[in-house]
């Protein structure tokens, strides 16, 4: 991590006189700053924050599996490396949130900009044609993001935006490595030249497009030294620089040449401004003496064991060396670790031999992000600013300001985060997924039409099983399916739904009835789980439903300073849930399951936040109206005006109903290792050792 901040630290210097005097005012939310400027990312896979997973391409353009992503992420973004990139780094230096990429199914508020990037990509639309999103079709999609911003924000504010955005470059690589693999003329010295002239010539043509549409600061990296990335210096082990020096003499006369192309262009367009990072030098030095930047280097060749065809395309097939993370520097053939923050490749998946997979069930309590996907209003979405902010940095469709109990629970558990299953490219299961739906209850009828009910994310469990058994074998699933944990979540839509629907909710013989209802619902879906083997199911009971800002503003008189109403209904949910999970038990040989009293820690937290190290245990940090109970966080579900606290850590609330990030790491290392006065018969630590 230190060596990645220093390298982007570096890039910093150059690019912040760009980046600091912003000349635009607010131009979206109430609650965004009043002063930013947007960013705006064209390139290839130093990048690529995840594009290459949503277009018809092959696995050499990806990196949505394992080991990507695993230091920061914790799981595969698509971004070609083991976490952050140099974007990433300079949004967060910026103050803006993580720019996300263009093509990933929901983004559609540009107001911080967009990435475009492409894994892959060049210059030049023949490199690695059909397979990648070249610079030119990345600079269509700038124009119809320019043309979005434009309706929604009004002309003069979009062109205000974009004449103050910053618009980051990283092409040529691909050109140049494309055509070296593909023709040896390029050897002929005269003819790189002329080459690279071609290559430089198209940036050009896309520079003078966006400079036409209002861009006028660009911040552009140089070429890296090539032919000392492993995936090309293999080609030549016994060059006396250590490198293959004629694939890296293209990117020295790239080097020469950026910089004059720039000035030309900006002799010629009035208000162009542009800085250019030397990633050449700064790569090659610490290739050449990585002791002096934090790490100690052991020969590439000892990262990875080349297998199959010497070369092919980009990559060769390799399965990793384990020598420690602490003595590499460059991690695969053409790719470079999030600590060093440079470039990236692909390798096969390492799972470990022994992990139990997690699968997870339930409502916005669990939901990573499913609700992004499906035909649905913003009441049952979370993918706009505020949420995500602090850990995240962007909205992920989780109904907080970070991470949520089985992301904490994965954690714990040696797991990468447990992805949506809707998520487009989410197909490896052996680690599990979260079918979990914001809204969901363990009742068809709840919020029908907006959320994925119980039952239909049982239909996906099903999906997953089917999909275990023909990627993993038949045996090597059923093994998986019976060691993995079962997460749940479910009940508190079904009793908050009922009783805005019907106040004969507070009848008491009635309020019995429909827990019963409800939990005789999610009996069937553990019944169907257990048919096809799973063996291990961890709850959490109702929570105290009537101290949540949003319900509690709704009788702000009670002397309880809660709505007891309908917090009754949460504690017959949790008199009965343990007696029906005991039946199955006595029922099912070898059921196991595990109670997480979530009603009673959160109480706990409601009612002394103090002594939890919060400030406040009776409003949201975001929102509006008394106790901030009104849904509105985000000012995108129908009430514009939301406020948003200053500091999300004083607060057990996020938003009206859903906890912070801090307030869920407390409540779910309860859960994972709790005594068995908060989790019973056992913790989840237990749970996982089985």
């Amino acid at each position: 991590m230190t060596i990645v901040r220093l390298t982007c630290l570096t890039f910093l210097w150059f690019i912040s006189l760009l980046l600091l005097n912003p000349s635009l005012s607010g131009v979206v939310h109430a609650q965004l700053p009043e002063k930013h400027v947007a960013l705006f990312v064209f390139g290839d896979s130093l990048y690529d924050p995840g594009n290459n997973n949503y277009i018809n391409t092959t696995n050499d353009y990806r990196a949505n599996f394992c080991p990507y992503g695993k230091t920061f992420f914790r799981f595969p973004t698509g971004r070609f490396s083991d976490g952050r990139l140099i974007p990433d780094f300079i949004s967060e230096y910026a103050k803006l949130p993580l720019i996300p990429p263009y093509l990933e199914p929901g983004v559609s508020n540009y107001a911080y900009g967009v990435n475009f990037a492409s894994g892959g990509a060049g210059a030049l639309v023949e490199s690695h044609h059909g397979f990648v999103v070249d610079l030119h079709t990345q600079l269509k999609y700038f124009k119809k993001v320019k043309k979005r911003l434009s309706q929604t924000l009004g002309p003069a504010k979009a062109k205000k935006l974009i004449s103050a955005a910053v618009y980051m470059f990283s092409v040529g690589g691909n050109d140049y490595i494309d055509r070296f693999t593909a023709n040896s003329t390029v050897f002929n010295k005269k003819y790189k030249k002329e080459y690279v002239g071609m290559v430089l010539g198209n940036a050009t043509q896309v520079l003078q497009e966006v400079y036409k549409r209002g861009g006028r600061k660009f911040g552009f990296v140089n070429v890296p030294p090539l032919g000392c990335l492993p995936g090309l210096k293999m080609l030549k082990p016994y060059n006396k620089s250590g490198c293959y020096d004629e694939i890296t003499s293209l990117a020295k006369i790239h080097k020469a040449l950026l910089p004059k192309v720039l000035k030309k262009i900006q002799s010629e367009l009035y208000g162009f401004n542009y800085t250019i990072f030397d990633l050449f030098t700064s790569m090659s030095k610490r290739i050449d003496d990585p002791s002096k930047y934090g790490k100690a280097l052991i020969p590439a060749y000892m990262t990875c064991f080349l297998l199959s065809n010497w070369f092919q395309g980009w990559y060769a097939q390799y399965t990793f060396y384990h020598a420690s993370k602490d003595k590499t520097l460059p991690r695969e053939d053409l790719h470079i670790e999030e600590e060093h923050s440079l470039i990236s490749g692909v390798v096969h998946p390492q799972l470990p031999e022994k992990h139990v997979a997690l699968f997870v069930f339930g409502d916005s309590l669990y939901d990573p992000g499913n609700n992004n996907y499906i035909n649905t209003t913003n009441e049952y979405r979370a993918n706009f600013y505020p949420y995500g902010k602090t850990f995240f940095r962007f909205p992920t469709g989780r109904f907080s300001n970070g991470r949520l109990i089985p992301d904490f629970i994965s954690e714990y558990a040696n797991l990468p985060l447990i992805p949506p299953y809707l998520k487009p490219g989410v197909s490896n299961y052996a680690y599990g997924v979260n079918f979990a739906s914001g809204g969901a209850g363990a009742l068809v009828e709840s919020h029908q039409g907006f959320v994925v009910d119980l039952h239909t994310q049982l239909k996906y469990f099903k999906k997953v099983k089917k999909r275990l058994s023909q990627t993993l074998g038949p045996a090597k699933a059923k093994k998986l399916i019976s060691a993995a944990v079962y997460l749940f979540s479910v009940g508190v839509n079904d009793y908050s739904d009922r009783f805005k629907a019907d106040s004969t909710v507070s009848d008491d013989k009635f309020n019995k009835e429909y827990a019963r209802m409800v939990l005789g619902n999610v009996t069937q879906v553990l019944q169907e789980i257990y048919k096809r083997g799973g063996r291990k199911f961890g709850f959490v009971n109702a929570p105290p439903l009537g101290c949540l800002p949003s319900l509690k503003m709704l009788k702000p008189d009670n002397e309880s300073g809660c709505y007891d109403e309908i917090t009754s209904l949460a504690k017959i949910h949790n008199a009965l849930l343990p007696k029906v999970l005991k039946k199955i038990q006595s029922e099912h040989n070898s059921f196991n399951y595990t109670i997480y009293d979530l009603f009673t820690s959160m109480s706990k937290r409601i009612d002394d936040p103090s002594k939890y190290g919060f400030k406040d245990g009776s409003m949201g940090c975001c929102g509006s109206g008394l106790y901030r109970g009104v849904y509105s966080c985000g000012g995108m579900r129908g009430e514009k005006e939301f406020e948003l606290c200053d500091d999300v850590g004083d607060y057990f609330f996020f938003d009206s109903g859903h906890p912070s990030e801090k307030a869920y790491k407390q409540l779910s290392h309860m859960f994972w290792s709790g005594g068995p006065d908060a989790t019973w018969p056992y913790n989840l630590k237990q749970f996982f050792g089985f």
